[in-house]
């Protein structure tokens, strides 16, 4: 299997957490969408610490999600 570029991985991982933060939002802090989105955020935070050249790149991804969303 092809590992996904770093970018892709951002990507998905900045979807996820922008998603399931929305998610939480909108059906007031229902335990398993808040437990959901915080595991999103960490996640997206190791990979961040892992990968710290992708930092410059997260606002761009989270600009094409609130666009998109």
């Amino acid at each position: 299997m092809e590992q996904k570029s770093l970018r892709s991985q951002l990507h998905t991982l900045v979807g996820n957490e922008m998603r399931l933060g929305k998610r939480s939002n909108m059906y007031g802090g229902v335990s398993h969408h808040v437990e959901a989105h915080e595991k999103a955020e960490n996640e997206l935070e190791k990979f961040l610490e892992e990968n710290p050249s992708m930092m410059e790149c997260v606002e761009d991804v989270e600009e094409h999600f609130r666009k998109n969303f």
